[in-house]
């Protein structure tokens, strides 16, 4: 172990353990990574190099403070120590707690209380675990056909912990691509995609004007436009303490995923949308409600397609 964080832990019914928080450490203290346009340089973080050390564990009871050497650890009071962390103030995953759940109790009514409770804590977990982030399992960085894949490789399995990664992924395509912006109907309808067939390529044309500079992108406008012409879309979701996989960055083609709008720019994850977003306010409300619905229906398929592996 060459290095070490303090997460913060709580204990589920059973006696559970779990970690509250993904691997989050100060710029100075991290395995220090270059900025995406300097790729070929790059050093991907492994689990192997970090140790857990938690500085509080708590329970819907009780909260412990855990003595350590390490500065920190000394704060007295749990709200000082949280404020401290900055990770945090920018940090608010309400699609993984709020509404991902409120799908999941809309979809999977048929599912046992002890299973439900299983997809909800994976599907937290599948957000908060920076250091095993992939963002294929969050159709993230426009890999559309490799989060179906694996969307179908864990429904055929028939586990439950598989089903769980599998139905946070389908929420994740509805909220993270713009395929609700692009196969709305006339009638104000939103078929459910169908991954055996796609989405036509004459109807992926993308104004790149419109999405904030792309500083990791090496191509102009028009050559990120014509890149990802006929080709749907999500945005990139690169922060300075993600880690994707070694077999993604080992690729050439990584360095083009960067020429892609923010995640936060384009996704709809939440109720209400941030302050710079490519909706305004109206048409939000209205691509929330579309992919939400489709969201839980597509869930419901899911769920009879697993029922058949088991």
């Amino acid at each position: 172990m060459q290095r070490s964080h303090r997460p913060s832990c709580a204990k589920y019914p059973g006696g559970t353990w779990q970690i509250l928080e993904p691997l989050i450490l100060s710029p100075s203290d991290a395995i220090q990574r270059p900025r995406r346009a300097n790729l070929t340089t790059a050093k991907p973080g492994n689990a192997d190099d970090f140790e857990y050390i938690p500085h509080f564990v708590f329970n819907s009871e009780h909260l412990w403070r855990v003595r350590t050497p390490d500065r920190a650890a000394a704060e007295p009071h749990f709200q000082d120590y949280v404020s401290e962390r900055e990770f945090w103030k920018g940090f608010n995953p309400k699609f993984a707690i709020s509404v991902h759940e409120s799908i999941y109790n809309e979809a999977l009514d048929q599912l046992s209380q002890e299973d439900l409770d299983i997809v909800k804590q994976r599907s937290l977990w599948a957000d908060v675990n920076t250091l095993g982030y992939d963002p294929r399992d969050h159709f993230d960085f426009a890999y559309i056909d490799e989060g179906w894949a694996g969307v179908q490789r864990r429904l055929s399995t028939g586990e439950i912990t598989d089903f769980a990664y599998a139905v946070h992924a389908i929420a994740d395509f509805y909220a993270h691509t713009l395929y609700a912006d692009i196969a709305l109907q006339t009638d104000g309808t939103l078929p459910l995609y169908d991954p055996n067939t796609g989405i036509t390529t004459d109807q992926l044309i993308y104004d790149f004007s419109k999405f904030p500079k792309l500083p990791d992108c090496k191509l102009s406008i028009a050559q990120a436009e014509e890149l990802w012409r006929g080709k749907l879309i999500s945005g990139q979701w690169w922060r300075w303490y993600t880690s994707f996989p070694n077999d993604l960055e080992k690729k050439k083609e990584f360095a083009t995923r960067f020429c892609l709008p923010d995640h936060d720019f384009v996704a709809v994850d939440s109720p209400t949308p941030k302050d710079d977003h490519l909706y305004d306010k109206d048409k939000y409300k209205t691509q929330y409600a579309l992919r939400r619905n489709a969201a839980v229906q597509h869930i419901r398929k899911a769920y009879e397609q697993w029922q058949g592996a088991n």
